[in-house]
């Protein structure tokens, strides 16, 4: 049955991308879709967090990032609403600045949220495609590795743009499905070892979706610091194609971690295709 796109409504073309796993691929603007029944993840069958020093690391550089974005554009956040809070490690740092906070959350991963948070912050639990985005009530919203999850990412990002008041800012990072990692590992690219990402945008499909809502600037870069041991995982992945558990779980991961970071993060300097996540700002004027 043929699939379209649902960035640029393409007719998109089957990948075969090892051990006869398939993701449908849009020839036009390079978004991916992913249905499991053809496109397994081999590992599990639940969403996934990663490792947890690894995502602390990634959040502080995160919002470090977030910062100076703001600063450069000169955006003077009173509120802040994260999409897919989490464990609300990242609203936390907003909070001590000062900042009022809120988000929502599916709570996929069923962890605990952080008490100064759940206290002082304005929290929903929801899916996000079921939130109602509040008119002009936000100086930044930002998901990190949310939409890939998504089943209706436009509703959500048509959502941010209007919750976003008059020069606000939308900050997004999400796999890039025009990686060349993706194409390097295939079906063992770590990214897929988590059952509930059912999509990948590439830089081009994720600005054609982000200006459908109404965003007219869309500044998309390749971060070196997000996911740095994805390619590590992905080896793994590969030799061990047939674990039934992920690749974290092994006891000398952290060590092989340790010995191969050097390259992996050599690769992405010499190669910024080769980096797995799309950094994605959008502004409302």
């Amino acid at each position: 049955m043929p699939v379209n796109c649902e960035v640029c409504t393409s007719k998109m073309n089957e990948w075969e991308i090892g051990h006869g796993n398939i993701l449908y691929r849009c020839p036009e603007c390079g978004h991916i879709r992913r249905d499991l029944s053809c496109c397994h993840a081999g590992a599990r069958d639940h969403a996934y967090g990663g490792s947890e020093s690894y995502d602390r690391l990634r959040n502080s550089l995160t919002f470090r990032r977030m910062i100076r974005l703001m600063k450069k554009h000169r955006i003077l956040p009173r509120s802040v609403f994260e999409i897919g809070f989490g464990s609300g490690l990242i609203l936390r740092k907003f909070l001590d600045q000062g900042i009022d906070v809120s988000g929502v959350e599916r709570n996929m991963l069923e962890i605990e949220i952080d008490a100064e948070v759940k206290k002082r912050g304005t929290l929903h639990f929801a899916e996000a495609e079921k939130y109602e985005f509040q008119k002009d009530s936000c100086d930044l919203i930002y998901g990190v590795h949310l939409v890939e999850h998504l089943d209706n990412p436009s509703k959500v990002f048509e959502g941010s743009y209007r919750a976003l008041r008059k020069g606000g800012m939308l900050y997004l990072i999400t796999p890039g499905g025009d990686s060349s990692g993706l194409r390097r590992f295939g079906d063992a690219w770590w990214n897929l070892e988590d059952p509930t990402h059912v999509r990948f945008f590439s830089a081009e499909s994720i600005s054609l979706a982000l200006g459908k809502a109404g965003f007219k600037q869309v500044v998309v870069r390749r971060p070196i610091w997000d996911s740095m041991t994805l390619e590590i995982n992905s080896l793994l992945r590969r030799k061990k194609h047939d674990e039934k558990k992920g690749v974290l779980h092994g006891k000398l991961v952290p060590l092989v971690h340790l010995a191969l970071l050097p390259w992996a993060l050599t690769a992405r300097a010499l190669f910024p295709k080769f980096r797995s996540s799309l950094e994605v700002a959008a502004f409302k004027e």
